[in-house]
């Protein structure tokens, strides 16, 4: 299939910030071995087996250095599963399920009869090495009925040894928080207000040319997991990014300084994609940002996502510079997914813009991110499919350190998370579906890119260096 190029074609379909979901290549985890070839725990000291006590399963999180038992946690905070009380050296098996999805990995018990899937890595199962998450970013399609909630079961079952069972509540993200729909200016939105009065940092959050707020809302209230308010707004103009006005999101700033319970000092701006693109221009203009989160970003411009021939951002309604469109028709990447379904690859569309931009049009259409009073962190994927945002990441960290801007600002950093493709977001689901979805622009899928296992891990690699990058520019004098 030969598309038309209209080389803004992929600033139509380029995703946003969202919780990623996996590829559809995934296969079955493969036959168990043979108990011969599994690795000998040893022979366990006699005292040892006769205090073994009764099986139990317990979900902890990471607190302070420790660990502590729960219950409840809200979706996407980090959690692992112990098992004590198994015979030692048994192999134990335990099987994850939420609504109609099920995993299932098995491990051999320690010496001390303990199994835990924060340190242990599996003998067989749908993923390798040890990985808290790995019951959950694998978890496949199941004829068990598990309910509606994102409630996590773990069901235990020790060979020689019997069974247990724990169950994880696992509460909405926004828990805690009052949703208030507000209109600023002209731009819809939807703030996620802590309750109780005290005074929090607050995040603007962007999301990409999808523009959507039931979208941006979901990653508005991921951000409040950390304890912040939290303001998604739909900056669009009827579904399309063109000629935004930067006014517009300089008043969503403003709106947000003017909340009693927002402490002014400690306001930040998170974007995906496009949105990562505005929240890098955002920073490099308003000084009273603290912290700037791109998440698959651009340092360079690019037109509007409607006929292509327009900017997508004024200012003082002057059309900021883009990457004009590359002379030459260069088509996208076209993969065949199997079933029947072809998919495209839209990121050479960019890497021909971008190569035949003259010197003066890749400098006019560059973010000046270095002004930036703001912390900076850049994340990018290494497979991303719609558009290079590591190489993005990696000329944006470039220029801050051309203008030593990490010396005043020592929470910036750069991340380049490996086998991830454009869907970054939130941990907590299985990614075995997001490695491509159908778009009525293309005639075809969007390949967004990234591996199954790559994909869950990047989730909680990003979700761990967000909170700690926030909480650090939120320190930082």
């Amino acid at each position: 299939m030969s598309l038309q190029t209209d080389h803004k074609l992929a600033m139509l379909v380029a995703a946003g910030l969202s919780l990623a979901c996996g590829s559809p290549s995934v296969v079955a985890p493969p036959p168990m071995p043979d108990d011969a070839g599994v690795p000998d725990a040893g022979v366990p000291d006699a005292s040892v087996v006769a205090n073994a006590g009764p099986l139990t399963a317990t979900f902890f999180q990471h607190v302070d250095g420790g660990a502590v038992p729960v219950d409840s946690l809200v979706y996407s905070l980090p959690f692992f599963l112990r098992v004590t009380g198994a015979p030692p050296g048994a192999t134990v098996a335990v099987t994850s399920r939420v609504q109609r999805l099920e995993s299932q990995a098995v491990f051999r018990a320690s010496v001390d009869g303990v199994v835990d899937t924060s340190t242990d890595a599996p003998l067989w199962g749908a993923y390798s090495g040890p990985d808290p998450d790995g019951l959950v970013w694998t978890l496949a399609p199941s004829s068990f009925d598990f309910g509606t909630t994102f409630d996590l079961g773990a069901e235990v079952d020790v060979m020689d040894g019997g069974q247990t069972f724990a169950r994880l509540a696992r509460p909405g993200m926004g828990t805690g928080t009052r949703q208030e729909r507000v209109t600023i200016g002209t731009l819809p939105g939807v703030f996620y207000r802590w309750q109780g009065g005290e005074r929090r940092p607050a995040v603007l959050v962007l999301g990409g040319s999808e523009c959507r707020l039931a979208s941006t809302s979901f990653v508005a209230a991921y951000l409040t997991t950390a304890g912040y308010h939290a303001l998604a707004v739909d900056y669009c103009r009827n579904g399309v990014i063109s000629q935004v006005p930067l006014e517009g999101l300089v008043a969503a700033i403003d709106w947000l300084a003017s909340q009693p319970d927002v402490d002014t000092t400690r306001l930040a701006v998170v974007g995906g994609s496009r949105g990562g693109e505005l929240a890098l221009e955002l920073a490099s203009r308003d000084a009273r940002l603290k912290a700037v989160v791109g998440v698959v970003p651009s340092l360079y411009r690019w037109g509007d996502t409607g006929a292509g021939t327009d900017s997508a951002w004024t200012f003082a309604g002057v059309e900021l510079p883009t990457i004009p469109n590359a002379p030459t028709m260069t088509q996208p990447i076209e993969e065949n997914l199997g079933g029947g379904l072809v998919g495209y690859r839209l990121t050479p569309i960019f890497d021909a813009d971008l190569a035949s931009a003259t010197p003066a049009q890749r400098a006019a259409a560059t973010i000046e991110l270095e002004r930036a009073r703001a912390h900076v962190l850049l994340v990018g994927a290494a497979d991303d499919g719609v558009w290079p945002s590591c190489r993005y990441v990696a000329d944006a960290w470039n220029r801050l350190t051309s203008a030593q801007h990490q010396a005043s600002h020592p929470a910036d950093r750069q991340l380049c998370l490996p086998a991830a493709g454009h869907a970054v977001g939130a941990p907590g689901w299985s990614t075995r579906e997001g490695y491509s979805a159908f778009n009525p622009a293309l005639g075809g899928n969007l390949i967004f890119g990234g591996t199954a296992e790559g994909r869950g891990r990047a989730n909680r690699a990003y979700d761990t260096a967000w909170r700690a990058f926030l909480a650090a520019a939120f320190a930082a004098p």
